[in-house]
């Protein structure tokens, strides 16, 4: 560090419209660290960032006895070096003397000084309808190469509004010990969905920022640009999913007879590359009925074989209508969603096998982005389909909710009565459904992971079939202890995924029982596995 910034006047302002588009908020102030604060750890406050916070806070905030000592109670700004800190806020005692031409100085805890070094950037920051300030701390490099679409700019994007090509969504980040490594995204505007697989560059304040579900611009070189939340595209899909959120109403679950008593009942899997596709059918009396458990038709990671996955997914259904003459299906049950395990839902719409009778199990309320989803919502709404909301307490005989117990909503578009799911991740909102029909049961856990698996409390109750969460990754492995000891018993977990789809699929504790207790799907169209006999037939 030596004599670098000595003598070096620190840069200090008011953000201008890029920046307070980029933070997304009303107004804020910025300055830059001094090595001489650095080192005795005293850091004085800006005209420019005290005269804010007074403003905001009032002055008599401040003055507090003799001293002029207080706290202040910042949240953290998720974009800068203080993400790193896991608290959702941070307390600063600050030092503030009006009669002493109203010097104000700071003190960052000790732990925070290795975020930050002489040249590099904090700022503070108000959103509108939010009465705490924001702090964040940023790198030189960071803080001068930060560039979005303003307002004015935003009404171009880099290759015109209607250009689709460059407009990515966040779908989900593959982590290595517990840290993003890479993001997943997909682009649904373009006629095939496509999808990239690019590093996290942690260090790059632009993805330090990023949620599950954002937009982003992707340069041609890999790189992300900017977020592109507020393209024109993007805000419209938005409105959508907010006006059918907003209009679809929810109805407790119910049995219409006693499926106990089902003496055929066959579960159909579906190879579908990297994605979920699970039918239900069994008969009571001389009636066959049919449920969807999540639907995907297009593995969006592997385009080559677009075509394959497809006809698998025809080839399930044409088979089922012929052996079991079902002409619908009575019940959609959504997990969560992710796009591979709902692309596959319009399919069923088209062909009519979803109608005005089909009932939806599914947390309308966790706000998703993405045009699938919005077409489906728009769907169910228009045709005022009942949906039922999947928590414990809505269980029914026969769909039996383990998880979640609470209602669940996205944090960044949180819902009022609603809490995060564990690790704030989507995955982790997964629905664990439990069917039990004909004296048999079989376990869906979507995508589930450690820390759902974690806050599940379960009974105990007797699983004969799993569908195995998250593709076969090690991070979806069941560690709810209870339901656990149940599930070590089954010799008959299906694998749905796609070996090698990306990094950690399948992983090594599933990869050791394929061809023993793990059934998967890859070289096969679908299983065909009969619940009261326990016989699984492969369709190749």
């Amino acid at each position: 560090m030596g004599n670098e910034n000595k003598g070096i006047k620190p840069v200090t302002g008011e953000f201008d419209e890029e920046k307070n588009c980029y933070f997304e908020s009303c107004g804020g102030a910025y300055t830059q660290f001094t090595d001489a604060e650095i080192k005795h750890r005293v850091y004085c406050v800006k005209a420019v960032i005290r005269d804010m916070l007074i403003e905001k806070l009032g002055n008599d905030f401040f003055l507090k006895q003799d001293t002029g000592n207080n706290t202040i109670t910042f949240k953290v700004c998720n974009k800068g070096n203080f993400a790193e800190i896991e608290a959702e806020t941070i307390d600063i005692v600050c030092n503030y003397k009006e009669k002493t031409k109203r010097v104000m100085s700071i003190f960052f805890h000790k732990r925070d000084i290795k975020l930050f070094k002489g040249g590099d950037y904090w700022y503070i920051y108000f959103k509108e309808n939010e009465s705490e300030p924001y702090i964040g701390v940023m790198s030189k490099d960071n803080w001068e190469t930060i560039k979005v679409k303003t307002s004015s700019e935003s009404k171009q994007s880099p290759k015109g509004d209607n250009d689709y090509e460059n407009i990515y969504m966040v779908h989900d980040f593959i982590r290595a010990d517990n840290m993003p490594e890479r993001i997943i995204l997909i682009n649904e505007f373009v006629p095939q969905t496509t999808s990239q697989i690019v590093p996290y560059l942690g260090h790059n304040s632009i993805y330090a920022g990023l949620h599950q579900g954002d937009y982003i611009y992707l340069s041609n070189n890999g790189t992300i640009d900017s977020t592109a939340n507020d393209n024109p595209i993007v805000t419209g899909i938005t409105n959508e999913i907010n006006n059918s959120i907003s209009n679809i109403d929810t109805t407790p679950g119910s049995d219409p007879e006693d499926l106990g008593k089902a003496d055929h009942v066959y579960s159909y899997h579906v190879n579908i590359g990297h994605g979920n596709f699970s039918i239900i059918v069994y008969r009571t009396g001389s009636n066959n009925s049919a449920w969807v458990v999540d639907s995907s038709s297009y593995d969006f990671l592997d385009k080559t074989n677009a075509k394959k996955y497809k006809d698998n997914f025809d080839k399930c259904i044409d088979f089922i209508q012929k052996k079991h003459i079902v002409d619908c299906f009575s019940k959609l049950l959504v997990t969560h969603q992710h796009f591979d395990h709902i692309n596959g839902i319009s399919e069923l719409i088209k062909c009519g096998l979803i109608n005005n009778d089909t009932e939806v199990w599914l947390n309308k309320d966790y706000f998703w982005s993405g045009k699938t989803y919005s077409d489906i919502l728009k769907y169910i709404n228009s045709n005022k389909l009942k949906v039922v909301m999947p928590i414990v307490t809505n269980s029914t005989r026969s769909i039996e909710i383990l998880y979640p117990s609470a209602k669940l909503h996205n944090p960044t578009h949180p819902v009022k009565g609603f809490i995060d799911p564990p690790d704030k991740d989507i995955n982790n909102a997964s629905v664990v459904y439990k069917i039990n029909i004909g004296g048999k049961s079989m376990v869906f856990p979507g995508d589930i992971e450690y820390g759902g698996w974690k806050a599940m409390s379960y009974s105990g109750g007797n699983v004969d079939y799993y569908a195995i969460s998250h593709h076969g990754s090690d991070n979806g492995v069941c560690i709810c202890t209870i339901l656990n000891k149940e599930l070590t018993k089954i010799n008959k977990n299906i694998l749905m995924g796609r070996d090698g789809a990306y990094s950690g699929i399948y992983g090594s504790i599933v990869r050791r029982k394929i061809g023993k207790q793990v059934y998967a799907l890859d070289n096969i169209s679908f299983l065909e596995l009969d619940w009261i006999s326990g016989i699984l037939t492969q369709h190749i």
